[in-house]
């Protein structure tokens, strides 16, 4: 027992503060945006496992698969559509939404539903004044 203690505790505790550790940085990621990659995983693994004091983890491609894996995470492309990352960006894309329908809103008072809710009504130069 004092020679794990000596140790920084057993090998399974250091691979579980390893996984730990590298599972908190990724939810960091997602949760500011950052685009992550396998390599980028792989780094912040063999920095957490040098901590750990690991110095036979390899971070290999059966370790990253196992831990995505565990961690319910996937490979997706990105797609072109890309969100808001800060408070001001939010802010000014909630204020436009806002804007956009009261100008439609404003627009579409007094007229038939058949104007309304047809290309017709969109096409309209009236309606792009």
């Amino acid at each position: 027992m004092r020679k794990y203690l000596e140790q920084g505790g057993t090998k399974f505790d250091k691979w579980s503060q390893v996984d730990a550790i590298v599972s908190a940085q990724f939810q960091q990621w997602i949760e500011k945006g950052i685009e992550s990659h396998d390599w980028d995983i792989r780094e912040c693994a063999l920095k957490a496992a040098r901590e750990a004091q690991l110095p036979d983890f390899k971070a290999s491609d059966h370790w990253l698969y196992l831990f995505k894996k565990r961690h319910f995470i996937v490979d997706r492309m990105g797609t072109r559509f890309i969100t808001p990352k800060t408070p001001k960006e939010r802010e000014d894309l909630r204020e436009a939404e806002r804007k956009f329908i009261a100008e439609t809103r404003e627009k579409m008072i007094g007229r038939p539903l058949s104007m309304v809710f047809t290309h017709s009504f969109v096409k309209t130069d009236e309606f792009n004044e």
